[in-house]
């Protein structure tokens, strides 16, 4: 399946779900090079700062709202952005994110979950890595010894799981 379309000499496409970097030629011939560069349209809150920030915000939400235990704390934080003018990208990113996050709502009200460590476990097997190191900082921080050594490494985990993530992404 060919996606993407060429607006200059230099342009994206994707193809079989590979980032290609399109080179014309000055004589009208083209070349497809294979490349790890961000595509326009993929959500990288490492080289985008307008999805660093709704990735932020959403999972500051999310956080606040497993402590608070009210979905309408991250429901508001994502409606405010859905009410922008965004692009399908963030849009996409945005319903991704309210999905899975209620789908820990449920699980956790569903099983009883109070306890964070337990938290912790389920919003990591739904790969919300970013929103797993949000909710280890706040524990991380009523913490001291060990205990405190311990959730250190495991926020640290937990931010090379985010990267990696990226990484299968765009392989």
């Amino acid at each position: 399946m060919l996606s993407g379309y060429l607006q200059s000499r230099s342009d994206f496409l994707e193809l079989s779900g590979y980032p290609y970097k399109v080179i014309v030629s000055y004589r009208g011939t083209f070349y497809l090079n294979r490349t790890k560069s961000n595509l326009p349209g993929r959500f990288d809150p490492f080289s985008d700062r307008m999805a660093r920030d709704i990735r932020n915000s959403l999972s500051e939400a999310f956080v606040a709202a497993l402590a608070q235990k009210k979905r309408s704390v991250y429901q508001k934080t994502a409606g405010t952005w859905l009410n922008k003018n965004l692009s399908q990208t963030y849009v996409h990113y945005i319903r991704d994110r309210l999905r899975r996050y209620g789908r820990v709502f449920k699980q956790i009200n569903d099983n009883q979950l109070n306890d964070a460590w337990l938290q912790t476990l389920l919003i990591w097997n739904k790969e919300l890595f970013f929103e797993v190191h949000d909710h280890l900082e706040t524990i991380w921080a009523r913490t001291s010894g060990d205990e405190h050594q311990a959730l250190k490494g495991k926020t640290w985990q937990s931010h090379h799981a985010q990267k990696d993530s990226r990484i299968k992404q765009l392989s």
